[in-house]
């Protein structure tokens, strides 16, 4: 390697880190060089996830099977117990309904 632009490696890796450029300056060398060839990887991770989301909605049925893997990769979030009381379903009042529409 002939020339390397650390200002633009440091700000790079600070940009998308979210970490200062004194932070990044900190990092031991070995977690620095790591961690700035993942960036490549992370982003090019993230324009597939994209690309299939831009493919996937091109038909309804795509979008539906896309969304079911994104479900199962996503994983239970929580689980809810079976004692869980739900709110009671409020019926709307018709006749009060009524005569707010009769006010119009």
């Amino acid at each position: 390697m002939k020339e390397i632009d650390l200002g633009f490696l440091i700000a790079r890796f600070s940009h998308f880190y979210a970490v200062s450029p004194d932070a990044v300056l900190e990092t031991p060398i070995r977690r620095f060089w790591f961690m700035n060839g993942c960036i490549e990887r992370i982003m090019a991770q993230k324009d597939m996830r994209a690309l299939t989301v831009a493919a996937a909605s091109q038909s309804g049925e795509g979008a539906k099977q896309y969304r079911e893997k994104l479900c199962l990769d996503m994983g239970e979030i929580y689980v809810m117990n079976e004692f869980y009381d739900a709110p009671p379903v409020s019926k709307r009042d018709e006749a009060g309904f009524q005569a707010l529409k009769d006010m119009c």
